[in-house]
Protein backbone atom coordinates (compact mmCIF):
# COMPACT_ATOMS: atom_id res chain seq x y z
CA UNK A 1 0.00 0.00 0.00
CA UNK A 2 1.38 3.37 -1.14
CA UNK A 3 1.89 5.99 1.77
CA UNK A 4 -0.52 8.35 2.14
CA UNK A 5 1.59 11.79 0.95
CA UNK A 6 1.99 9.72 -2.35
CA UNK A 7 -2.18 10.38 -2.80
CA UNK A 8 -1.08 13.89 -2.26
CA UNK A 9 1.48 13.76 -4.61
CA UNK A 10 -0.29 12.44 -7.42
CA UNK A 11 -3.61 15.10 -6.59
CA UNK A 12 -0.69 17.87 -6.58
CA UNK A 13 0.10 16.56 -10.01
CA UNK A 14 -2.88 16.42 -11.31
CA UNK A 15 -3.69 20.27 -10.21
CA UNK A 16 -0.66 21.27 -11.78
CA UNK A 17 -1.54 19.43 -15.06
CA UNK A 18 -5.60 20.61 -15.14
CA UNK A 19 -3.64 23.89 -14.45
CA UNK A 20 -1.50 24.02 -17.42
CA UNK A 21 -3.68 22.77 -19.62
CA UNK A 22 -6.77 25.51 -18.65
CA UNK A 23 -4.26 28.24 -19.22
CA UNK A 24 -2.82 27.02 -22.89
CA UNK A 25 -6.47 26.24 -24.00
CA UNK A 26 -7.17 29.89 -22.66
CA UNK A 27 -4.24 31.14 -25.21
CA UNK A 28 -5.24 29.44 -27.75
CA UNK A 29 -8.62 29.78 -27.90
CA UNK A 30 -7.85 33.58 -27.96
CA UNK A 31 -5.06 33.01 -30.75
CA UNK A 32 -8.04 31.21 -32.92
CA UNK A 33 -10.33 34.18 -32.20
CA UNK A 34 -7.75 36.74 -33.88
CA UNK A 35 -6.95 34.38 -36.78
CA UNK A 36 -10.67 34.34 -37.07
CA UNK A 37 -11.75 37.76 -37.58
CA UNK A 38 -8.30 38.62 -39.55
CA UNK A 39 -9.16 36.03 -42.21
CA UNK A 40 -12.40 34.29 -41.37
CA UNK A 41 -9.97 30.48 -41.47
CA UNK A 42 -10.55 30.33 -37.43
CA UNK A 43 -6.72 28.37 -38.14
CA UNK A 44 -4.23 28.23 -35.04
CA UNK A 45 -1.29 30.16 -36.96
CA UNK A 46 0.78 31.73 -34.33
CA UNK A 47 3.56 32.78 -36.44
CA UNK A 48 0.83 35.60 -37.53
CA UNK A 49 0.50 36.51 -34.12
CA UNK A 50 2.22 39.69 -32.42
CA UNK A 51 0.80 39.53 -28.83
CA UNK A 52 1.76 42.97 -28.11
CA UNK A 53 0.00 44.66 -31.41
CA UNK A 54 -3.40 46.69 -30.43
CA UNK A 55 -5.55 44.78 -32.53
CA UNK A 56 -4.12 41.46 -30.71
CA UNK A 57 -5.10 43.00 -27.45
CA UNK A 58 -8.39 44.39 -28.46
CA UNK A 59 -9.33 40.79 -29.26
CA UNK A 60 -7.51 38.46 -26.81
CA UNK A 61 -7.49 41.07 -23.42
CA UNK A 62 -10.15 43.28 -24.09
CA UNK A 63 -10.19 46.48 -25.87
CA UNK A 64 -9.17 48.91 -23.16
CA UNK A 65 -5.80 48.91 -24.02
CA UNK A 66 -6.13 51.34 -27.33
CA UNK A 67 -4.95 54.83 -27.30
CA UNK A 68 -2.09 56.62 -25.29
CA UNK A 69 -0.18 54.10 -23.18
CA UNK A 70 -2.23 51.39 -24.01
CA UNK A 71 0.49 48.88 -25.18
CA UNK A 72 2.67 49.61 -21.86
CA UNK A 73 -0.39 48.82 -20.46
CA UNK A 74 -0.89 45.61 -21.66
CA UNK A 75 2.34 45.02 -21.82
CA UNK A 76 2.77 45.54 -17.72
CA UNK A 77 -0.80 43.94 -17.30
CA UNK A 78 0.45 40.60 -19.19
CA UNK A 79 4.02 40.83 -17.10
CA UNK A 80 2.16 40.77 -13.52
CA UNK A 81 -0.43 38.66 -15.21
CA UNK A 82 2.05 35.63 -16.29
CA UNK A 83 4.10 36.01 -13.15
CA UNK A 84 0.81 35.53 -10.86
CA UNK A 85 -0.43 32.42 -13.14
CA UNK A 86 3.00 30.65 -12.69
CA UNK A 87 3.74 31.45 -9.29
CA UNK A 88 2.69 28.72 -7.45
CA UNK A 89 3.70 25.85 -9.89
CA UNK A 90 7.25 27.36 -9.74
CA UNK A 91 6.92 27.92 -6.04
CA UNK A 92 6.00 24.09 -5.30
CA UNK A 93 8.00 22.85 -7.90
CA UNK A 94 11.42 24.15 -6.18
CA UNK A 95 10.00 23.57 -2.74
CA UNK A 96 9.14 20.19 -3.65
CA UNK A 97 12.42 19.17 -5.90
CA UNK A 98 14.64 21.31 -2.61
CA UNK A 99 12.93 18.71 -0.12
CA UNK A 100 12.54 15.21 -1.87
CA UNK A 101 14.84 15.15 -4.30
CA UNK A 102 18.56 13.99 -2.60
CA UNK A 103 21.28 16.82 -3.23
CA UNK A 104 18.08 18.47 -4.92
CA UNK A 105 18.73 22.12 -3.00
CA UNK A 106 21.56 23.40 -4.97
CA UNK A 107 19.78 22.37 -8.27
CA UNK A 108 16.80 24.19 -7.25
CA UNK A 109 18.42 27.22 -6.56
CA UNK A 110 19.80 27.11 -10.18
CA UNK A 111 16.31 26.36 -11.78
CA UNK A 112 15.10 29.00 -9.96
CA UNK A 113 17.78 31.74 -10.78
CA UNK A 114 17.10 30.81 -14.33
CA UNK A 115 13.41 31.05 -13.91
CA UNK A 116 13.81 34.20 -12.28
CA UNK A 117 15.98 35.63 -15.46
CA UNK A 118 13.17 34.59 -17.22
CA UNK A 119 10.53 36.58 -15.34
CA UNK A 120 12.38 39.54 -15.79
CA UNK A 121 12.70 39.48 -19.42
CA UNK A 122 9.31 38.78 -19.99
CA UNK A 123 8.11 42.40 -20.36
CA UNK A 124 10.73 43.48 -22.76
CA UNK A 125 10.35 39.99 -24.80
CA UNK A 126 6.16 40.61 -24.68
CA UNK A 127 6.28 43.93 -26.17
CA UNK A 128 8.75 42.67 -29.05
CA UNK A 129 6.22 40.00 -29.72
CA UNK A 130 5.61 36.49 -31.11
CA UNK A 131 8.24 34.38 -31.26
CA UNK A 132 10.22 36.60 -28.87
CA UNK A 133 7.90 35.95 -25.94
CA UNK A 134 8.65 32.25 -26.26
CA UNK A 135 12.57 32.84 -24.89
CA UNK A 136 10.64 33.94 -21.80
CA UNK A 137 7.97 31.49 -21.31
CA UNK A 138 9.99 28.46 -22.34
CA UNK A 139 12.64 28.22 -20.16
CA UNK A 140 10.55 29.57 -17.28
CA UNK A 141 7.94 26.28 -17.95
CA UNK A 142 11.03 24.10 -18.36
CA UNK A 143 12.92 25.01 -15.11
CA UNK A 144 9.04 23.85 -13.34
CA UNK A 145 8.40 20.85 -15.37
CA UNK A 146 11.94 19.91 -14.95
CA UNK A 147 11.82 19.90 -11.03
CA UNK A 148 8.64 18.44 -11.33
CA UNK A 149 10.15 15.59 -13.01
CA UNK A 150 13.23 14.77 -11.29
CA UNK A 151 10.70 15.35 -7.89
CA UNK A 152 8.76 12.45 -9.72
CA UNK A 153 11.71 9.86 -10.32
CA UNK A 154 12.60 10.78 -6.80
CA UNK A 155 9.12 9.83 -5.14
CA UNK A 156 8.92 6.90 -7.55
CA UNK A 157 12.04 5.30 -6.17
CA UNK A 158 10.74 5.11 -2.92
CA UNK A 159 7.75 4.31 -3.90
CA UNK A 160 6.83 0.54 -2.53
Amino acid sequence: MAPIWWHSFLAQGAYFTIYYIFLFTQSYVNVWRVNHARSGTGSLEFSKIKYSSPDVAAIKYSASYAGAGGRAALVMDRTVGNFLEQQAPFLAATWLHAALVPGGTSRAAAFGAAYVASRAAYPFLFYAGHPWLQLATVPGYLAIWCQLGLVVAATAQRAP
